[in-house]
């Protein structure tokens, strides 16, 4: 039964919901002049409301719902195939009505117009009065300026048609149009920037250039405008990639955090604490506090929590990062406080591997080991940082002939990895080759390597960054 329309659109009801729609069906006014079979619908709505919300119920049958609608009259498919059919456009009326329903500035915007076409100057006024009262204690985003405008522009037709004099008031209405605008059109900017970034792809952006002109052209009008001023330096930042928009739109965001919406202040966030990783890859390390910082900020808003899941990325940079800094008292409460906000079944990976990293770094190196081995993992890439990690360990420890076994394993793996398989997979790659070059000259007399020593530290440093690149580098510096 589960497999109609019907069904797949009911089955998203609450119960709450599943009730109100049973007296939604029961109502005339929703029901009559629409040729429904009002009675036998009443009873096919209260026959599901008995069994939600196990519609898999053997009472839901087509056969035996029929028969409890029409006794015991011959079984006509296309008769119930109709009252489905009937039962679903009013669920989906129902949903409508409900939209509405939350919609309160909506409703009273519709009767706002309905007042003014039936020329009921006095009522209108009032409700219009009422309209801007609604708006006073709006969150000020696009959709507050977009229902302004449409506020403004019927006063301006008021007052057109009873004064012939309504200058300011279109003056009034094209400048919150002006504003909704000026947000929607930078929030698909941004949209497209960073999927242009993330895919490589180039999107074609008609009024780029204009809006991000206008906008910096007028900067002051716009200053006291969060969507417009944020919106406007979040994109320099993602676009231009440059250290001032940053520290910019970090300012932006503790000035007006008050007034974002929460999609807004979560994408803020992800952006400036993006960023940061981007600089810390290029070698710029004074990012590694400067995200440590906005992590913190994040973490306190109480915004993240409001995801399904920590994203495990997030929740692993996050971490790393820390560890980075040497902030290892955080790093373990930060695990202990957030671990359940993990997807269930990547919480294992996520506590183990992170504790690993933290040992290691406290040289605790039999206990890192443990808990790498308590990790049951298929992503190749978390796969590749467990070895990697694996092999730090073994260098410590001075196990060499295993570090080399295990490397070259993983330089197999690696080699005949398409770029496809998996994501890092070259920077992966660039700490395996550069791991055993580095274990073949530690396997060799300090006498014998000081020239081929500085030669790789002199290749590792003009490489580009990769995880794990610092290390090589510090203990070329010191074998």
């Amino acid at each position: 039964m589960l497999g109609t329309k019907l069904f797949k659109l009911i089955n998203t009801f609450t119960k709450e919901e599943i009730r109100e729609f049973g007296l939604f069906v029961s109502s005339p006014f929703f029901t009559s002049g629409k040729n429904y079979p009002t009675e036998k619908l009443i009873m096919l709505v209260n026959i599901i409301i008995e069994a939600y919300p196990d519609f898999q119920n053997g009472n839901l049958d087509r056969k035996k719902i029929y028969k409890k609608l029409y006794g015991s009259k011959p079984y006509k498919d296309s008769t119930i195939r109709n009252l489905f059919s009937d039962l679903k456009e009013l669920a989906e009326g129902y949903l409508k009505e409900c939209r509405a329903k939350r919609n309160d500035f909506e409703r009273e915007h519709n009767l706002l117009i309905e007042l003014f076409n039936r020329k009921l100057d006095k009522e209108f006024s009032k409700q219009l009065d009422f309209c801007y009262k609604l708006l006073e204690i709006r969150e000020i985003n696009s959709e507050y300026y977009y229902d302004r405008f449409r506020t403004t522009d019927y006063l301006s037709f008021f007052k057109g048609r009873k004064l012939n004099k309504n200058q300011i008031e279109i003056q009034d209405a094209y400048q919150d149009f002006n504003r909704f605008y000026l947000i929607r059109a930078l929030q698909q900017f941004i949209l497209m920037v960073n999927m242009g970034n993330l895919i490589k792809s180039d999107f074609k952006v008609p009024m780029y250039n204009e809006v991000m002109n206008h906008i910096e052209t007028n900067v002051n009008d716009y200053g006291e405008i969060p969507g417009i001023i944020i919106y406007y330096t979040l994109i320099r930042m993602l676009s231009l990639k440059e250290d001032k928009y940053f520290f910019e739109l970090k300012q932006l965001l503790y000035r007006f955090e008050d007034r974002l919406e929460v999609i807004d202040r979560n994408n803020i966030f992800i952006c400036l604490g993006n960023f940061c990783l981007e600089e810390i890859t290029k070698g710029n390390v004074k990012y590694h506090r400067e995200k440590f910082e906005i992590d913190k900020a994040y973490l306190a808003s109480g915004l993240i929590y409001g995801k399904h899941f920590f994203h495990l990325n997030l929740f692993m940079g996050m971490s790393m990062n820390a560890l980075d800094l040497g902030e290892y008292e955080w790093t373990e409460d930060f695990l202990k406080n957030n671990i359940a906000h993990v997807a269930p079944e990547m919480q294992a990976f996520a506590e183990n591997y992170i504790f690993a990293e933290l040992y290691y770094r406290k040289k605790s190196y039999s206990d890192s080991l443990k808990r790498l081995a308590f990790i049951k993992i298929e992503n190749p890439y978390n796969k590749q940082l467990i070895r990697n990690l694996t092999l730090k360990i073994y260098y410590e420890l001075g196990y060499i002939d295993e570090a080399m076994a295990m490397a070259e394993t993983s330089l197999k793996f690696l080699s005949v990895s398409e770029v496809e398989d998996f994501t890092g997979r070259d920077d992966l790659l660039l700490f395996i080759k550069y791991y055993i070059s580095f274990i073949k000259l530690a396997s060799k007399d300090t006498a014998e390597i000081s020239e081929e020593k500085n030669l790789l530290y002199m290749k590792i440093e003009n490489t580009r960054h990769f995880r794990n690149r610092q290390w090589l580098l510090d203990k070329l510096a010191h074998c």
